[in-house]
């Protein structure tokens, strides 16, 4: 019985703390405007500080367990990552 009611009362305590208001419809196509807008910032390094911190990167021995055909695959990868969609070479 007492653990019904600390239950009780922890659930009262915590869904009271929630209001949820309708937004109006202006104001929901803004927000997602600002969200896509964000993503595309964040989506968009500049190759010089691409290059600033691969450059600063400590290279080391990979792992004992790592074949070494996953390593050449990952190192590929991030080859492959400095090319833009038309095929230029990032801050090249």
């Amino acid at each position: 019985m007492l653990g019904e009611q600390i239950y009780f009362l922890l659930t009262r305590q915590i869904t009271s703390a929630y209001v949820v208001q309708v937004e109006a419809p202006e104001r929901i196509t803004q927000q997602k405007v600002a969200y896509t807008t964000l993503l595309q910032q964040w989506n968009q390094a500049d190759p010089a500080k691409i290059d600033e911190v691969l450059a600063k990167r400590a290279v080391i021995d990979p792992e004992p367990e790592l074949r070494p055909e996953i390593v050449t695959k990952l190192q590929r990868k991030i080859a492959d990552k400095r090319f833009d969609a038309r095929g230029r070479l990032y801050g090249g």
